[in-house]
């Protein structure tokens, strides 16, 4: 509450209750519980939001070298401006350290942080970007999952044509379009969804199809139409 509410740095944490009849005081220190509840605080923020930088002064507390903690936060930044590739490589920096024993609460989350990073050890970029949609998704952040799932979609595109490397603007769109006009029918249909959803939720323009309008309107809806889009593209 302390934190909270008066934005206190609480360093150690003290119990003593005092017995009359001896005339002393046990005193019981609660560091560990008090990390524990920031741990557990940090995953429900981390689960809200998606931000790995909440972790950073955990693990540094726990014995993690502070340079490899702080990957995270600066992993958070890349994966926030869409730098999905350097944002795996800042996170694959800290893996090593997760695989080894922590002191502290750090030791019994290790395992929980671990699988949500798990995604940045996925190859190729499609595949990362895949999973950071379904995350976004299961999050209820429509617009990132939208934008990820686009992105995954275009990347897959350039993979399967051998032009994973292509960076020019105008030929990198001339190579997705002529890779979505050969898809069969149900790839076609996620491509299209995919594309559209991420225009009318990135830009908020209204959708020229009405089943994305509609969708737009219910969050359930909404989620099982991007959930579609995603399954039906990459099966």
């Amino acid at each position: 509450m302390l934190e909270r509410v008066r934005s206190l740095e609480v360093r150690r944490l003290w119990y003593g209750q005092f017995d009359v009849t001896l005339g002393v005081t046990s005193v019981l220190p609660l560091d560990g519980l008090m990390r524990v509840r920031r741990w557990l605080d940090a995953l429900t923020r981390f689960d809200a939001g998606g931000d790995y930088g909440v972790f950073a002064s955990l693990l540094s507390q726990d014995g993690v070298p502070k340079d490899k903690a702080k990957c995270l936060e600066e992993a958070a930044f890349l994966e926030r401006t869409l730098n999905v590739r350097d944002a795996a490589r800042k996170i694959g920096t800290l893996l090593p350290e997760l695989d080894k024993p922590l002191r502290g609460a750090s030791g019994l989350f290790r395992h929980r942080l671990r699988g949500h990073l798990r995604w940045a050890q996925e190859q190729p970029l499609s595949r990362q970007q895949r999973e950071l949609a379904y995350q976004y998704l299961h999050r209820g952040d429509f617009v990132r999952a939208a934008i990820f799932g686009w992105e995954a979609c275009a990347s897959r595109a350039l993979e399967e044509q051998d032009l994973s490397t292509l960076r020019g603007h105008k030929e990198r769109k001339e190579a997705i379009d002529r890779f979505g006009k050969n898809l069969d029918r149900t790839r076609r249909s996620g491509f299209d969804s995919l594309r559209a959803l991420r225009n009318a939720l990135a830009h908020g323009d209204p959708s020229g199809w009405e089943r994305i309008r509609a969708a737009q309107k219910e969050p359930d809806k909404l989620a099982s139409t991007l959930e579609m889009a995603l399954r039906d593209f990459f099966g």
